[in-house]
C-alpha cells in the first residue's frame, strides 16, 4: 500500500508548484540567478514545477506516465536523485506532516476498502479549473474524482479475499488470442422485462466467441430441469431485483438458495462464480438486494468468487457498467484485451448485423399474402403471452386543471378479462404497447417502404442465441406495419448505440461528423444535450437524411418495445370479470415547444382493445387478518392498488369482520386531481379508512407533500412499525421521488435521528414483509 500511495502522489501531486527563495547564486543554463534579485536588495524566488519533475522522462524513463508502484521498492528508491520525488518538498523544507499524511491516507483507504468495493465512474475524468491550470476543478463545479462505493456484506468482511484480481500489466499488455477450450459455463439470469435477459444474451455471445461451452438459463429453470451447478464449475449470474423481491423467474431458485445457504454443506465447492446485480438505484433500501443475496449464498455454499459483487444501474449507464463487469470477469478467466469489448475504442459501436429481410418492400403485397400475414399476426402476439381484451368503460378522474397543468389527465379504465383469468387486489396488469399508426407511416416513408408490404425476417444467429423479441416473427410472413408497430420502439430517444448504427451508413460528411460527436465515449455531454431535445427514433432519422438504413438494420440497433405494468385499481370481490386501471395520460412540451406523449398511456386513452395479461404481485397483499393496522402512502395514480385494498376491506367489514381502518396518506397537486375523492370520503364515513391529504400546488397555501405528513405523524408511524407489532406500511409511487423522500423520512423516524440505524431497520422490516414498496423508476 505504501508503494501504491507514493506512486499516486508522483503522478498526481497534491501541490503542483512550490516556491523557494534563493540564499546563494544558482547557475541555470547560461544564466546565473542571484539571491536578492537584480538589485541585490529584494528577494529572488524560484518556482519549482513538482509535477513536471514527477513526470519527467529524464528521471523516470520511458514509463514515466505509467502507474508502476514497484518503482518505490527500497532497492529502486536508493538510486533516486535526492530531489526527483518531492510531493511534500525536500531538504530542510520537507513538510513535517508528510508521514502523518501518508499514514492518514493508509488508514482511510483501509477503512474504505474494508467496507466497500471501489469502482471508478465511466466517463467522469477529473477536470482542471480553467482559471487555475494547476488546480483540479472541485465537485460542486462539475469536477472532482468520481467513485462508486459498493457496500461489502458482513460475510465479505469476515473472510479474506478468495482470489487476487488481475494485475495492471495483465489487463493492458498484449496477449495472445484466448481460447477457453470448451470449458463449461452456465449463465443464469432473471428479470421482469428484457433488460437483464438482453445483457445475459450479450454475455453468452462473448463467452461463445471465446470458445466456452456456455448455456443460458433462467434461474428457476435450474430447479425445473434438475440441473446441477457443480457440473458447470463456472457460473455467471445476472440477477434483477423487483421491489426488493426476486423476479418472477427466480422465486423458487432464490428460496432454494436461502434455505440451503446455512446448512453447512458445500455443494458448490470447486465452482467459480461471478454475480452482477441489476436494478434501479432509486430503490434505495432494496437496490440489487436479490443479486447480493445470490452472491452471498453462492460463497456460503462453497463457491469461489471470481470478482467482487458488482452492480449495474438501469437508471444510469447500464451498458457501460455491464461491460465493465464482463471485462473484469473474462479478464479474471484469462481473456484480456478482447475484441468482444469496446472499452478501448473512442466511439460507441452498433452490434454486428445478423438479421435479414426478404420480400419486395416497395409495394403492397397481394391480398392472399396480406391475409396470410394477418393470420400470422394473431400467432405473433399470442406468442408474447398477451391476450386482446376489450376496454369496457373509460372515465376522466381529473376535473378541469389550471393552465399551468393543462395536460393533466387521469383516466379510469375498465378492461375485461379473458375467461379463466383471475387476480388479487394489489396485482398488476401488463400491457403491451404498440407504436401509433401515424409514426409507423412516417417510418415507412423515411425507409422507402410500403406499410402493406409483406416481409419474412431471418436471423444468422443460432437458435439458442436469438433475442426473444424476434422469435415470434422469424420465418413467417408479416406485414411491415405490424412489425414496426410491435417490435421496434419508434418513440424512444435513440441511444448512442443506435446513433453508431446511423454513422455506419451516413453519406453526408457533415452529418457523419455530428454523429461522431454524439457517440464519443470520452465526451458524453454532447449526447446528453442532444438527448434533452427528446427526439424520437423517426425524428432522428429525419434529422439525418443521408442515413440509408434497411428495416433489418434499424431493428438490430433500435430499442425494443417493452410491456408496461399498471397497478390494478380494483378488487375481485367487487369486480371479478374485469379490472380497473388508473392511467395518467403522459403529455408534456419540450423546451423547444414540441408536444410529447407517453407511448402506452396515450394508446390506452383511446384504445378499444388492448393486449395484456395479469401479472401477480405477491409482495402487494393485505394482511390475512383485517384487524392488523395498515398505513398506505401514495401520490397521484399511485393510489391505484390502495383503491383495491379499500374495496377489499369494505367487503370484509360488511361481512362482519373486525376491520382496522386503513390510514391513507394521499398526495395530490390540488383538488382538481384528488382522484376518486367522493368514493374515498364515502369509505372514510363507513370506517374503512382515515384519509390524510397533502396538496403540493393548492393556490394560496404552502406546499405539503406526503412525507411532510409522515414526519408530522412520526410517533404513530413508529408505533405502527414497532418490532414487536404486526402493522404494515405500504408505498406506491415514483421511486426517484416519493420512494426516495419517504425512505429518508422513515429512516429519520425509525432511527430517531440516526439515519444509518433507521435504514437498517427499514431493511429488516422489508425482509419481514412489514414495509412494502411498489414503485416505478
Amino acid at each position: 500500500m505504501d508503494m501504491v500511495i507514493r506512486e499516486v502522489l508522483r503522478l498526481c501531486s497534491p501541490v503542483q508548484v512550490a516556491q523557494r527563495g534563493l540564499t546563494q547564486p544558482v547557475q541555470a543554463g547560461k544564466y546565473t540567478l542571484l539571491p536578492g534579485g537584480w538589485s541585490g536588495k529584494g528577494n529572488s524566488w524560484v518556482a519549482i514545477h513538482i509535477m513536471g519533475i514527477s513526470r519527467s522522462k529524464k528521471y523516470w524513463g520511458e514509463t514515466h506516465m505509467d502507474f508502476i508502484p514497484e518503482r518505490f521498492e527500497p532497492a529502486n528508491v536508493a538510486k533516486f536523485h535526492p530531489f526527483q520525488y518531492i510531493p511534500f518538498g525536500g531538504g530542510r523544507r520537507l513538510c513535517i506532516g508528510n508521514l502523518f499524511a501518508i499514514t492518514q491516507a493508509k488508514t482511510a483507504l483501509c477503512v474504505l476498502m474494508r467496507k466497500y468495493h471501489l469502482r471508478t465512474v465511466p466517463n467522469r475524468p477529473p477536470k482542471i479549473d480553467p482559471n487555475d491550470l494547476a488546480t483540479p476543478l472541485h465537485a460542486k463545479a462539475g469536477g472532482g474524482v468520481w467513485l462508486k462505493l459498493i457496500p461489502r456484506t458482513s460475510w465479505d468482511m469476515a473472510r479474506p479475499p478468495t482470489v487476487e484480481g488481475p494485475t495492471f500489466s495483465a489487463l493492458t499488455s498484449e496477449v495472445p488470442k484466448f481460447d477457453a477450450q470448451g470449458r463449461s459455463m452456465l449463465i443464469l439470469w432473471c428479470g421482469e422485462f428484457g433488460t437483464t435477459k438482453t445483457a445475459a444474451e450479450a454475455t453468452l455471445r462473448i463467452a461463445l466467441s471465446l470458445n466456452f461451452k456456455a448455456v443460458l438459463k433462467q434461474c428457476d429453470d435450474v430447479l425445473a430441469e434438475g440441473l446441477v451447478l457443480k457440473d458447470y464449475n463456472l457460473v455467471l449470474g445476472l440477477i434483477s431485483t423487483y421491489n426488493g423481491n426476486p423476479a418472477v423467474n427466480a422465486v423458487k431458485f432464490t428460496a432454494h438458495l436461502q434455505a440451503s445457504q446455512n446448512s453447512g454443506e458445500k455443494p458448490l465447492e470447486g465452482v467459480d462464480f461471478a454475480i452482477l446485480g441489476a436494478g434501479n438505484a432509486n430503490w434505495i433500501s432494496t437496490y440489487v438486494k436479490i443479486g447480493r443475496l445470490h452472491d452471498m449464498a453462492f460463497e456460503k455454499l462453497g463457491g469461489n468468487r471470481l470478482v467482487p459483487f458488482e452492480v449495474a444501474d438501469k437508471n444510469d449507464n447500464f451498458e457501460e457498467q455491464l461491460e465493465g463487469w464482463q471485462r473484469a470477469v473474462f479478464a479474471r478467466l484469462g481473456a484480456a484485451n478482447m475484441d468482444a469489448f469496446q472499452g478501448g475504442l473512442q466511439y460507441f459501436e452498433a452490434p454486428k448485423p445478423y438479421l435479414s429481410v426478404s420480400g419486395d418492400l416497395s409495394k403492397a403485397a397481394s391480398s392472399d399474402a396480406r391475409a396470410r400475414a394477418k393470420v400470422n399476426e394473431t400467432d405473433f402476439f399470442s406468442t408474447m403471452s398477451q391476450t386482446s381484451c376489450e376496454v369496457e368503460t373509460r372515465q376522466e378522474l381529473c376535473s378541469t386543471p389550471p393552465l399551468s397543468d393543462k395536460y393533466r389527465s387521469v383516466q379510469l379504465l375498465k378492461i375485461s378479462l379473458p375467461e379463466g383469468t383471475s387476480y388479487l387486489a394489489g396485482d398488476h396488469l401488463e400491457v403491451l404497447p404498440t407504436n401509433p399508426s401515424e409514426l409507423v407511416l412516417r417510418a415507412c416513408r423515411r425507409l422507402n417502404m410500403v406499410p402493406e408490404a409483406v416481409m419474412i425476417v431471418s436471423s444468422s444467429r443460432p437458435a439458442d442465441q436469438q433475442e426473444s423479441r424476434w422469435q415470434p416473427a422469424l420465418g413467417k410472413e408479416v406485414l411491415v406495419s405490424t412489425f414496426l408497430a410491435a417490435c421496434v420502439d419508434l418513440t424512444a430517444v435513440p441511444s448512442t448505440v443506435t446513433l453508431a448504427g446511423f454513422l455506419e451508413v451516413a453519406k453526408n460528411e457533415g452529418e457523419a461528423e455530428t454523429l461522431r460527436k454524439l457517440i464519443d465515449r470520452q465526451d458524453r455531454a454532447a449526447y446528453e444535450r442532444w438527448a434533452e431535445k427528446r427526439l424520437n427514433l423517426v425524428e432522428a432519422l429525419e434529422m439525418f437524411p443521408s442515413v440509408d438504413l434497411t428495416i433489418a438494420r434499424l431493428s438490430e440497433i433500435a430499442g425494443r418495445l417493452e410491456p408496461r405494468l399498471y397497478s390494478i385499481a380494483s378488487s375481485p370481490r367487487t369486480c371479478d370479470r374485469s379490472v380497473e386501471l388508473a392511467v395518467g395520460i403522459v403529455r408534456y412540451e419540450t423546451e423547444e415547444g414540441l408536444l410529447r406523449e407517453g407511448l402506452c398511456s396515450t394508446m390506452l386513452s383511446t384504445a378499444k382493445q388492448v393486449r395484456c395479461r395479469v401479472r401477480a404481485a405477491p409482495h402487494m397483499r393485505l394482511p390475512e387478518d383485517p384487524s392488523v393496522e395498515v398505513a398506505c402512502v401514495c401520490g397521484g395514480t399511485g393510489i391505484a392498488p390502495f383503491l383495491g385494498f379499500l374495496e377489499e376491506r369494505a367487503v370484509q367489514k360488511k361481512e362482519g369482520a373486525k376491520v382496522a381502518p386503513i390510514t391513507l396518506y394521499f398526495g395530490c397537486r390540488a383538488e382538481y386531481d384528488c382522484l376518486k375523492i367522493d368514493r374515498l370520503r364515502a369509505l372514510e364515513a363507513e370506517g374503512v379508512c382515515k384519509i390524510s391529504l397533502s396538496y403540493s400546488r393548492l393556490p394560496g397555501k404552502p406546499r405539503e407533500y406526503v412525507y411532510d405528513a409522515l414526519r408530522r405523524d412520526g410517533p404513530s408511524i413508529a408505533a405502527l412499525l414497532d418490532p414487536k407489532g404486526q402493522g404494515r406500511f405500504y408505498l406506491c409511487g415514483s421511486a426517484s421521488g416519493l420512494g426516495k423522500d419517504c425512505t429518508t423520512v422513515l429512516g429519520e423516524i425509525l432511527g430517531k435521528g440516526e439515519m444509518a440505524h433507521g435504514l437498517s431497520l427499514i431493511s429488516e422490516l422489508q425482509t419481514a414483509g412489514r414495509i412494502i414498496f411498489d414503485v416505478w423508476g
